[in-house]
């Protein structure tokens, strides 16, 4: 509705094209693009992208929740203008075309959501790329080196669970303790908002070292292939202003404590204010006996009391059987644990009014 007002509005200078869920199964006519500024054919049902239009003051492309399988390689051959291409939610879609170095003014590229395998190196040409999302691209194995820290005009970097179900190639900056991808990330100058993924404590501890930190809004983090080595203090994490989702993965873990006194400081100096979710996976427990604390309910700023769910259906273990939570500094809300209902039935309360803050969401599967 948006762009059919503006197109009434600016007749002269723009010429929009609206296509939005109307369940095309085809690309419109050649004929339909020459023209075209702005154009939107978003929520159909686009399977491929193999004639080759020419839209020279194409500006904006709209192509997400389609069945896009296959983009012809010169596709985007006559696309010299175009700033801004969401591609998202097609996830039929394996691969970039290698043409796509072409848009040479491409600031915004929105591939998240997609069954992209591997990143071409010709990415690496898109120079006026300011916005990258590669969010919940689970399957891509590949980022070659020197693409992502070539892209010097970069603001906004979303990875967040990019690469997060497969293999990962040798050769990508993605495989191994992900130190090669926070390298690459340091040498973006302009970078202000970041989502990732990591897969070290080591890779996370060399972000957090870096001194332009504090200019970086890191939404989402997601760490994994923890265990028990590793020294995890909340205070890891207390410099990242604007987290708001923190997603921990653990190889195994006997014993996970957040100190109270920690929180208390954390909240003088800055505190939590933006985080809404907080996930914990473990892999692996041997300890019958695990103190899962979720003490950041108590002393964090009020800012977290509008956690809604903290999802301990993640914690992949039947032995667990205390949950020290304490609800003596008040909730604006109760929070919500899933499990299942006989484990919830076994879990030990110090007291009644300790359980009857947290409200039980039972589910027969983990």
């Amino acid at each position: 509705m948006t762009l059919r007002i503006a197109s009434t509005i600016n007749k002269e200078k723009e010429n929009f094209l609206v296509l939005a869920g109307v369940g095309l199964t085809e690309a419109p006519s050649i004929g339909m693009w020459k023209e075209t500024t702005r154009m939107s054919l978003m929520q159909n049902a686009i399977q491929n992208l193999t004639e080759i239009p020419t839209c020279p003051r194409l500006r904006t492309l709209f192509l997400p929740s389609n069945h896009l399988g296959t983009v012809s390689n010169n596709f985007f051959h006559s696309m010299a203008s175009l700033r801004v291409l969401i591609l998202s939610y097609n996830r039929s879609l394996e691969n970039l075309p290698l043409g796509i170095f072409n848009l040479v003014s491409l600031q915004h590229l929105d591939i998240s959501w997609t069954g992209i395998t591997t990143l071409p190196i010709e990415l690496k040409y898109l120079v006026n790329l300011k916005c990258l999302n590669l969010e919940y691209t689970f399957r891509l194995s590949r980022i070659p080196q020197q693409v992502i820290s070539d892209l010097k005009m970069l603001r906004a970097l979303r990875m967040f669970e990019c690469g997060f179900n497969v293999e990962l190639e040798a050769d990508s900056i993605l495989f191994g303790d992900s130190e090669v991808l926070v390298e690459e990330l340091l040498v973006l100058k302009h970078l202000n908002l970041l989502t990732i993924t990591l897969q070290s404590f080591g890779a996370l501890q060399r972000l957090l070292s870096y001194c332009r930190l504090g200019s970086i809004s890191t939404q989402c983090l997601c760490l994994r292939h923890l265990n028990n080595s590793n020294s995890l203090s909340v205070f890891a994490f207390a410099s990242l202003r604007h987290l708001r989702t923190l997603q921990l993965y653990f190889n195994d873990l006997e014993e996970l404590k957040i100190d109270a006194g920690e929180l208390k400081r954390i909240r003088e100096i800055c505190g939590f204010h933006s985080l809404q979710k907080v996930f914990y996976k473990i892999l692996k427990i041997e300890a019958r006996d695990m103190a899962c604390t979720c003490s950041q309910y108590q002393a964090c700023p009020r800012g977290l009391t509008k956690f809604e769910e903290h999802p301990l259906k993640r914690l992949e273990c039947a032995e667990l059987k205390e949950l020290p939570l304490d609800c003596n500094h008040g909730l604006e809300q109760k929070i919500i644990i899933k499990g299942q209902e006989h484990w919830w039935n076994e879990l030990q309360w110090d007291d009644l009014s300790t359980q009857n803050a947290f409200l039980p969401c039972f589910e027969s599967l983990y």
